[in-house]
């Protein structure tokens, strides 16, 4: 419902829903990105490019064009604040996530390495690796959030099942 919402400009409700979203799942990388859009569409930048974090970290858990869209929509903010090496990095990620999907992408790439062996390596620097999960997981068990908590604890398992710890 988010989603229709935000196409239909009625940002109010589709911050309602794409929160409920969240509480639900909070992994969901898409409905950080839409969370982000809101908040572009509202002119709140700074939440904007947070929510567009959110949802570029756990994209191991969205949709791949989803998840290259927030790096092309983080990449522009960084770009306007001036973080060119940020927003490089943003363009090759949303490169990797979404090849041919995005509008005005493959200008941005342009004379950037976007080599598998580099493309891999920025994605491992970037998404939030098992201990993450685990933690934030401990951290929301300890606030009694049980449903929150088993979900990082789920993704923690998802990321390294041959893990006992996780």
């Amino acid at each position: 419902l988010g989603l229709i919402y935000v196409e239909g400009g009625n940002y109010a409700l589709a911050q309602k829903h794409v929160m409920e979203a969240i509480r639900w799942n909070p992994l969901y990388a898409n409905a950080y990105y839409l969370m982000g859009e809101i908040h572009s569409k509202r002119n709140g930048f700074a939440a904007a490019k947070k929510a567009y974090e959110q949802a570029t970290r756990y994209g191991q858990f969205g949709n791949r064009k989803w998840v290259g869209l927030a790096h092309y929509r983080l990449a522009s903010l960084e770009e306007m604040s001036g973080r060119v090496q940020w927003a490089q990095k943003n363009y090759q990620l949303a490169y990797y996530y979404s090849k041919e999907g995005i509008p005005g992408l493959k200008e941005k790439v342009s004379g950037l390495d976007l080599s598998d062996q580099t493309l891999k390596e920025i994605v491992a620097s970037w998404v939030f690796e098992r201990n993450y999960f685990r933690e934030r997981g401990d951290e929301l068990l300890g606030q009694k959030r049980y449903p929150e908590a088993l979900r990082f604890y789920q993704a923690a398992r998802m990321i390294a099942p041959n893990d006992a710890v996780s």
